[in-house]
């Protein structure tokens, strides 16, 4: 996948609440694996989110932790 398919997308925890959209990614430089991603909920508020906090991504974002948790 490439990161312009991941930007944009909404993110949702896992209360399925909308929490924002995707607004970067991050990727390890050696593999090229996807570390984590960025997301925005308005202007001022971003959260930085593990790889390892998603649990499913594909249409959407779903993580496996809540709003509360980031």
């Amino acid at each position: 996948m490439k990161i312009k398919a991941l930007l944009g997308k909404k993110v949702y925890d896992s209360d399925a609440i909308s929490i924002g959209k995707i607004s970067d990614a991050e990727f390890n430089e050696d593999t090229y694996q996807l570390v984590a991603i960025e997301v925005s909920q308005g202007i001022m508020k971003k959260y930085r989110v593990d790889i390892d906090n998603i649990d499913k991504l594909g249409d959407s974002v779903i993580l496996k932790i809540k709003q509360l948790d980031l």
